[in-house]
């Protein structure tokens, strides 16, 4: 299968960030703008209450960024002043993922 063109791509990730990313935090008065999409790694910012969350980095590993990371032709999401390695984003996902479901989850 072909990598998907710049145009069609821009409008997956969008598509992604619009049905299940942005709701979300939007409910807790924050947002998310795509800002850039090179070379399979995507571009993002925090907006609004977003922007001085101490959660950030933990919502970019366990949440943004996996399910851009699913879409064809993205290979890596990078958030405007948020710091994680990967490897630290891979052992939080791992901790969160073997953990048990909290109170009515």
């Amino acid at each position: 299968m072909d990598a998907p063109d710049g145009e069609t791509l821009w409008r997956e990730i969008e598509a992604k960030l619009d049905g299940r990313i942005r709701p979300v935090l939007q409910v807790h008065g924050g947002d998310l703008t795509l800002l850039t999409v090179a070379d399979g790694v995507v571009g993002v910012r925090f907006e609004g209450a977003c922007v001085g969350c101490p959660l950030r980095p933990v919502t970019m590993a366990v949440t943004i960024g996996p399910a851009l990371r699913a879409i064809a032709g993205v290979e890596g999401v990078q958030a405007e002043g948020v710091r994680m390695s990967q490897a630290s984003a891979a052992r939080l996902a791992a901790a969160l993922r073997d953990a048990p479901p909290g109170p009515g989850l």
